[in-house]
């Protein structure tokens, strides 16, 4: 399982060969498995080519949809299609919305606010209002609020995360041509 997390996470850097493999082994695994190895690759969707993002929401949906399925299973298939559902196509928003557990949820929800390649220069600053944020959201019952707010923090985290790496691999660089002209 640690392995299905840590290759989702730098999707966009396997051929569409190992991305395929990556979706067969999930798809290869039991049903909690799956829905585990479904929410992890969630996280990381937009770094998988179409077909496999189509695999991966197949997977979810499977998990998500079959009656009998294991409850715990069923939950952690439905979080990973809320987490994705703004990425998928109109279709497959349609058969999502189909699911009778997230029919009213994705209705209502909004779309992620957040501008194409906006980032803050002041990293910290951005950490500690994601702190805040989460503080904000913390309550003794989860509400449908809560929920959304919660979507938009875990946006936040992501794209500190991205930024910050970004930064780390632009600096990488820079240095490695500075010693190559020595």
């Amino acid at each position: 399982m640690f392995q299905v997390r840590a290759a989702s996470n730098v999707g966009h850097f396997l051929g569409p060969q190992k991305q395929t493999a990556l979706v067969n082994r999930i798809g290869n695994m039991d049903p909690m498995e799956q829905a585990l190895g479904v929410m992890f690759v969630a996280k990381d969707f937009g770094k998988f080519n179409e077909r496999n993002k189509s695999r991966i929401f197949e997977q979810a949906m499977e998990l998500a949809a079959h009656p009998g399925q294991d409850l715990m299973v069923k939950a952690t298939a439905q979080n990973a299609i809320v987490a994705v559902y703004h990425e998928l196509d109109a279709n497959q928003q349609a058969q999502a919305s189909s699911l009778p557990d997230l029919h009213g949820l994705l209705q209502n929800m909004p779309r992620p606010q957040r501008a194409a390649g906006e980032r803050t220069s002041n990293l910290d600053g951005h950490i500690t209002s994601i702190e805040t944020s989460v503080r904000d959201t913390v309550g003794p019952q989860t509400s449908h609020g809560q929920l959304l707010q919660g979507g938009n923090v875990a946006q936040s985290i992501s794209d500190a995360y991205d930024h910050a790496r970004e930064d780390l691999i632009a600096s990488s660089r820079s240095r490695d041509r500075t010693n190559l002209g020595r």
